[in-house]
């Protein structure tokens, strides 16, 4: 029981040391080649996405 007790103690103070804004950028907790590629992407994505909307 006290295993228990401690496992929903460990996990109650994890999530409250995810800082706001990662629930909003959640790349923060990313490593820096992951942030990297999904702001290409992304940006990528949005440019594609911008031409094609005013092409048309």
């Amino acid at each position: 029981m006290a295993s228990i007790k401690s496992q929903s103690t460990t996990q109650s103070t994890q999530l409250k040391k995810r800082p706001l804004s990662s629930y909003i950028w959640d790349t923060w907790d990313k490593s820096p080649e992951e942030r990297r590629f999904l702001t290409k992407l992304d940006a990528c994505l949005l440019s594609y996405a911008a031409l094609s909307y005013f092409s048309k």
